[in-house]
């Protein structure tokens, strides 16, 4: 058969072709433009990818590994002949597609000096030149950085505890690779003096290999030669990223680029490659214990092998397939394989990078793989599967991004863990899937499978992309992430504006406006537990005059942490001395009950007034029968914003009130009225409670020990806590006007603030905040408590308030509230607030009406508010139909609608419109544009239980409403993601993928405001 090449007149694209295609017309595999193949002009084929001519799909001999018709030293892998590979292989003819140029990875590192800044603080060198590299070691010194087992960290799953008795921690240095340091004795490993074990254990290869230990002093083997050679592994991988950047960076082509460069890291993959088929594996996440690959079998490949760190987070990294992208045009590599006797640059494939992704393709089912929260790895797989030409690596990633965006990313596009790492897993995914559409860059599209890919592929990106802007819009105006969960202070996106946003599905809100120093916001968690979450439903952290004027601990790993998890330590209410109780969310939703709060009233700013309502009671299940807290932001007065807040709590016999103060710079506490201070270390244990010392962030301890310096006494009624700067040239000052009567407990001192920045100390009283509880307390359960107070942050530190009062209303005091707030400037405010929501846990009858005693305000509805000042007045209605005001009415029509919802259709399956059916006659057209419709489901069976839970509620965003044959269509601004059957099943199509029976009803709340 006769060969030639030729140029695509459209894209410019080299083609080998047979001689018999002259004069056919074929479709260009990059460009896919139909093109007439030209004259034969006879040609040698060199370095090709075969594709197949009627589908110009990628040859089969270039899947499972490359080229593998072209290197006889190395057999093609047995594959199933149903295998999507083997379909490719059978559909193959003999056009063929010239290798791309590499690299095709963009370089990592500074490209002007070739300098990589990166340190771990563990001896790893942080700057080296490439020359400087190739000065200070031989190439045998060198290849002393390669890893010979599969590396483990000390840090995650005790797999090297000390072996010296008394000593703390371990020292590595570049400067001795194949040693380690236990300090602080200072004793170097290995160690004659130490007896040096064995433990036999099958690997992959099919091998058994001898994994050395020592004995920790604790009684545990600690695989010391592992963590050599984790530490060998990360200062190896700084070493290649200058080296391969110095290769690319010193000519235009490999005819014209300095080898050295590239023979060095060339000999340290080739190495490397030698020993990656041995790696023993451990079993699960974090386990020290051997796994054959048997165990491995028995276990759904959750193993780790190269990686250290949950599972398979830590596989492999960029700097892998970097440099050997960089590198693989290079001469260094053919020279190097004519001095070996083999193929270098298939021995680099075969033995690292197709031993490592086979692992994932072969071994690790999808759903294992989903498990863990970091996907890096998969990150790496599609771009081996690029460099290398792995189209099964990209078939797999596939089915990986399939089931991701399915059973773990919600209908708001995010991942249920705490909000650092659900942003950082909807980042590392939207990675994922742009290196899988990468692939097609250089790579052919239209075999039927890899042509199925690329179209998933824009889907997966835009739910990611979504989540990410989700994520984005709820951020503090400072660029941070709201400090729920395990979250840190991260890197910042800058907003600099207040803002209101929702992320209904996960279980958190903002209510916010303004700009620069008058951008305020509050964000609240309502999220189901999960991991990395903490007992934080209905807590609230807010941002005012240019700072998180009141914040949370943020992410922390050093002894305390567990403090950080109690719900004492959020700025909500504790029941009993005891934690929100709930179990953590896993994909299937096995046994798990949903402990997220319900939102259920959200107006999320209308002329200078925003509100949230959270029913939190399924998160307190443990203890209460009602968890209901208000907040109001009122940001009539730009420069002078305050939150009311009132919180309606039932159950137990002690209700404990927490505010805790700024945890970026110190403060001071003042109460209004004078405390006692109590003179014991820990004054607020119990007497049968004895104070232990956190050793680990795992350990729990009695958590009211935190609070130290306390001062107390009954409160004489309503008061004052004042959190004051201690920086007077900042003046970051707040005030808590608390209404009483008279009958609760202050409490006023300060808790451990561990950390105020992405750091920890090992001493977690590095930093305090001012923390204060105030109490309410019965003999007899359940205790009904009610909390009313305004939260303000003092502008330049001096209060724009006169006064806060409560207003005496009619009937029950527990149902309603009115609230007086004057201002020295003369304004005032007037709340009346009905608190009896039937979509509340624990109301036990709606009431329509409320009023105050006098009869001067009188409410149909949830919320009324009037703001006086002089000759000017606001009034605002949220959910209600009529508020009368000192002899004044505003009325409206419709406080809201209601009804059921009979079917949904989504223009995923082809509908025109993602809308929710009913047959509620709605305003038509966009009158609801930019509302919450508030889906209240019937009944959830808990799975593989006999429990049912009622009432769960989500909220959906209105974008228009359309009537047709006599129904109503609720089209939503965004895919609802549901599927509802006879009008009485409906699944979510996306995680948690519940299944509801029943009639599901809905309500629009409507608010109304006169023009300031």
């Amino acid at each position: 058969m006769s060969e030639f090449k030729f140029s695509c007149p459209e894209c410019g694209q080299h083609i080998l072709c047979d001689t018999s295609y002259s004069g056919a017309q074929i479709d260009c595999p990059i460009c896919q433009k139909p093109i007439v193949v030209p004259p034969a002009k006879v040609a040698r084929p060199i370095g090709k990818i075969l594709i197949a001519a009627s589908v110009i799909a990628v040859l089969a001999a270039a899947a499972f590994g490359g080229w593998y018709w072209k290197f006889a030293k190395r057999s093609e892998p047995a594959v199933p002949s149903n295998s999507p590979i083997a379909v490719m292989k059978a559909n193959s003819t003999a056009v063929t597609v010239s290798e791309p140029s590499h690299p095709l990875l963009e370089p990592i590192v500074n490209p002007v000096t070739n300098d990589f800044t990166r340190t771990n603080g563990d001896g790893i060198e942080a700057i080296y030149t490439a020359d400087t590299i190739l000065s200070k070691y031989t190439e045998k010194q060198f290849l002393d950085f390669v890893p010979h087992q599969s590396p483990r960290s000390e840090q995650y799953g005790g797999f090297a505890p000390v072996v010296v008795q008394g000593d703390k921690n371990w020292l590595w240095n570049q400067s001795s690779p194949n040693q380690i340091t236990s300090i602080p004795s200072g004793t170097v490993f290995p160690n004659d003096q130490y007896e040096m074990k064995t433990q036999d254990v099958e690997v992959l290869s099919g091998k058994t290999v001898g994994v050395p230990y020592y004995a920790a002093a604790n009684g545990h083997k600690s695989l010391v030669f592992a963590l050599i050679d984790a530490n060998k592994r990360t200062q190896l991988r700084r070493f290649l990223e200058s080296l391969s950047a110095a290769y690319v960076q010193s000519g235009n082509n490999p005819e014209t680029r300095n080898d050295a460069y590239a023979r060095r890291v060339a000999v340290a993959l080739d190495d490397w490659a030698n020993y990656v088929p041995d790696y023993f594996m451990t079993e699960g996440w974090n386990i020290n214990k051997l796994a054959s690959p048997e165990r491995a079998a028995q276990l759904q490949w959750k193993v780790q092998r190269a990686g250290d760190f949950n599972g398979f987070a830590h596989e492999w990294e960029d700097s892998d397939i970097f440099s050997f992208d960089a590198i693989y045009d290079s001469k260094a590599l053919d020279e190097l394989s004519k001095e070996r006797g083999y193929d270098v640059r298939q021995h680099i494939k075969d033995g690292l990078f197709f031993n490592i992704g086979d692992y994932f393709v072969k071994k690790v089912p999808v759903s294992s793989a989903i498990e863990a929260n970091l996907s890096g790895p998969y990150k790496i797989l599609a771009k081996t599967a690029r460099v290398l030409n792995r189209p099964d690596y990209i078939i797999w990633l596939d089915d990986y991004l399939q089931q991701t965006v399915q059973r773990k990313i919600d209908r708001d596009g995010v991942l249920g863990e705490g909000a650092s790492y659900s942003t950082g897993y909807g980042g590392e995914n939207m990675a994922v899937a742009r290196e899988v559409q990468n692939y097609f860059l250089n790579r052919p599209t239209n075999d039927p499978q890899l042509l199925a890919v690329s179209n998933h592929i824009s889907g997966y990106i835009s739910l990611l992309q979504y989540g990410i802007d989700q994520w984005d819009s709820a951020r503090l105006p400072n660029g941070m992430l709201a400090a729920f969960g395990d979250t840190t202070f991260g890197v910042a996106k800058p907003r600099n504006a207040g803002s209101s946003a929702l992320l209904a599905a996960y279980g958190h809100v903002a209510i916010g406006t303004g700009s620069g120093n008058q951008a305020v916001q509050i964000n609240q968690s309502f999220s189901d537990e999960a991991n990395h979450m903490h007992a934080d439903v209905t807590a609230f952290v807010l941002w005012a005059m240019g700072n998180e004027m009141l914040g949370d601990v943020r992410y922390y790993h050093g002894p305390g942490r567990m403090f950080d998890n109690q719900t004492l330590s959020q700025n909500a209410v504790t029941i009993d001395r005891t934690s929100m109780s709930r179990s953590p969310w896993d994909v299937g939703n096995v046994g798990h009950a949903f402990s997220g709060g319900n939102l259920t009233l959200y107006e999320p700013g209308t002329n200078g007034l925003a509100v949230t309502e959270i029913d939190g009671q399924r998160a307190y299940a443990n203890k209460a029968s009602r968890y209901q807290r208000i907040m109001i932001l009122n940001s009539a007065d730009a420069d002078h914003p305050y939150v009311v807040d009132i919180f309606r709590v039932s159950g137990g016999t002690m209700h404990d009130y927490t505010l805790h103060g700024a945890i970026s710079w110190d403060q001071t506490a003042e109460c209004s009225f004078p405390l006692t201070p109590d003179p014991a270390k820990y004054p607020l244990l119990l007497e049968k409670e004895k104070w232990v010392e956190p050793k680990d962030q795992y350990q729990n301890f009695p958590f009211y020990g935190f609070f130290r310096d306390v001062s107390e006494d009954r409160a004489p009624g309503s008061f004052q806590i004042t959190f004051r700067d201690t920086d007077a040239t900042q003046r970051r000052d707040l005030r808590l006007w608390m209404t009483d009567d008279g009958k609760s407990e202050v409490f006023l001192g300060k808790t451990p603030n561990h950390k105020r920045a992405d750091n920890w100390p090992d001493n977690p009283y590095s930093f305090w905040r001012p923390s204060l509880i105030v109490r309410r307390q019965s003999d007899s359960a359940p205790l009904e408590s009610l909390f009313v107070s305004v939260v303000e942050p003092m502008n330049n530190g001096v209060s724009a308030i006169q006064s806060v009062e409560r207003l005496p209303v009619a009937g029950n005091s527990l149902e309603a509230v009115a609230l007086r707030v004057k201002f020295l400037d003369g304004r005032t405010d007037t709340y009346l607030v009905n608190l009896a929501n039937p979509k509340v846990a624990g109301v036990n009858s709606a009431v329509q009406t409320v009023a105050t005693a006098d009869g001067q305000f009188s409410l149909a509805g949830r919320i009324g508010a009037l703001m006086e000042n002089g000759n000017n007045s606001r009034v605002w209605t949220i959910a209600a139909s009529d508020f009368h005001y000192k002899g004044n009415d505003f009325a409206k029509s419709d406080s809201f609608y209601s009804g059921n919802i009979l079917g949904a259709t989504r223009k995923a399956d082809g509908a025109p419109e993602d809308a929710l059916i009913t047959d509620t006659v709605l305003p038509e057209g966009d009158a609801l544009r930019g509302r919450q419709l508030s889906l209240i489901f019937d009944t959830y069976q808990i799975v593989n239980r006999d429990r049912v839970q009622k009432g769960i509620s989500e909220m959906f965003e209105i974008d228009h409403v359309l009537r047709t044959n006599g129904q109503t269509y609720i089209c939503m601004a965004h895919d609802h993601q549901l599927e509802i059957t006879n009008a009485t099943t409906t699944v979510e199509q996306v995680a948690p993928q519940r299944t509801f029976t029943g009639t599901n009803q809905f309500e629009i709340d409507l608010s109304a405001s006169t023009e300031p």
